[in-house]
């Protein structure tokens, strides 16, 4: 699969490629169907399907006050995206000057330089260009003009759409699960291990802390979780404990992001993993002394075990 941060890096393409558009973040199962819709049509086009993912977030553009908080950074979007199998993923540098373009010239920066748009596949409430101009109507008919066809996905029978907003509330409330549920997959973080106290190598529960870089993105309520973690260079996801909060026992004020993989006991500074998200199992409190706390971290490990040998998505 192509990854490309411009437009000249999709040049590769050839022919004729069909096309969706939009910020798909959190890449939800609303999105997967949009994207499978994607893959369907290139193929009975004999064209390839490309995902342009717009970044920034254009609320973060235009109106930063209200811009919600991010389900995934680029690069975790991208690599959501992935597991959905198209041929390439467009992120598309978001900006002022680009929401100004009108549809069609939108359309133009969007398509691989050396392809010929055939299909272009949209959400049932999908809208772009300046002012948000144009919807499935006003683009069914510039695809007439244009030689592409417009594609609509939808939600089906009585199937309520899947909202962001209510993703983004779920894990706000550290409901993790039902999140998991509407995502269609474990919610993604990942980050760059750095240093922190130590304390944990104490407890004899080495942890990795975890520095996320994005400062928009959307972190749990503070608890302790049942995740799966991917290392550096091994292909299997392990089991793991997380802790997101400000460690009370120890008197700490600032939130960290805590990962705890049982068994592991090599050095992770300076790189990256992959936390995938499974379900909360309780709230971060303060204990009275290390060894109550180390008490209660086996439990939470043995808790994680049992939740991950249950766990379904």
């Amino acid at each position: 699969m192509i990854v490309a941060r411009s437009r000249q890096e999709l040049s590769g393409l050839r022919g004729a490629c069909a096309l969706c558009i939009g910020v798909f973040d959190g890449v939800h199962r609303g999105h997967a169907a949009i994207v499978a819709a994607l893959r369907r049509e290139a193929k009975e086009a004999a064209a390839a399907s490309v995902v342009v993912t717009l970044h920034p977030h254009p609320m973060d553009v235009l109106r930063p006050d209200r811009a919600p908080a991010a389900l995934t950074s680029a690069d975790e979007r991208v690599e959501l995206l992935a597991r959905h199998g198209p041929d390439a993923v467009f992120v598309y540098p978001f900006s002022r000057e680009t929401a100004a373009l009108e549809p069609e010239a939108f359309l133009e920066s969007a398509r691989p330089p050396g392809a010929k748009l055939a299909v272009l596949v949209v959400g049932y409430d999908f809208r772009m260009g300046k002012g948000r101009a144009a919807g499935y109507d006003e683009l069914s008919a510039l695809g007439e003009k244009r030689g592409f066809r417009v594609v609509r996905v939808g939600p089906e029978g009585s199937e309520q759409p899947i909202s962001s907003t209510r993703i983004r509330d779920l894990i706000g409330e550290g409901r993790v699960a039902e999140a998991n549920d509407l995502l269609g997959h474990r919610y993604l973080v990942r980050g760059t291990v750095v240093r922190g106290r130590g304390v944990g190598r104490t407890l004899d529960f080495p942890t990795a802390n975890v520095d996320v870089g994005e400062t928009r993105k959307l972190l749990p309520r503070n608890g302790v979780y049942a995740v799966l973690v991917t290392l550096p260079d091994e292909p299997e996801a392990r089991a793991g404990v997380m802790n997101r909060g400000v460690r009370p026992t120890f008197g700490g004020t600032d939130p960290t992001l805590e990962v705890h993989v049982p068994g592991f006991r090599g050095d992770l500074l300076g790189r990256e993993i992959s936390v995938e998200i499974v379900e909360r199992i309780r709230d971060e409190r303060a204990f009275d002394g290390p060894e109550a706390l180390a008490a209660r971290i086996e439990e939470d490990v043995r808790e994680a075990r049992k939740i991950l040998e249950n766990h379904q998505i």
